[in-house]
């Protein structure tokens, strides 16, 4: 699963990725890091399921999740 917060500059840096699934998620900055990459990155194995949370509970709507099959997962909520 690919993970994408987009549009970047849409981000409040609210940090509720950040408390939902710190795994993945974290700021440097002004920047998300995912998976230590600011604004993608890939999903650890095994995380899918604070991922999928962290997309759905995000305010803005920008964690976008791509499944590995090439195919959008629905995101936010």
């Amino acid at each position: 699963m690919k993970i994408h917060i987009e549009p970047s500059d849409a981000c409040i840096l609210c940090m509720v990725c950040v408390a939902i699934c710190p795994e993945v998620f974290s700021i440097s900055g002004d920047r998300i890091l995912v998976s230590g990459t600011p604004w993608r990155g890939e999903a650890p194995e095994g995380l899918e399921p604070c991922i999928e949370a962290a997309s759905s509970n995000c305010p803005v709507d920008i964690i976008l999740l791509e499944q590995d099959n090439d195919e959008e997962a629905p995101s936010g909520g």
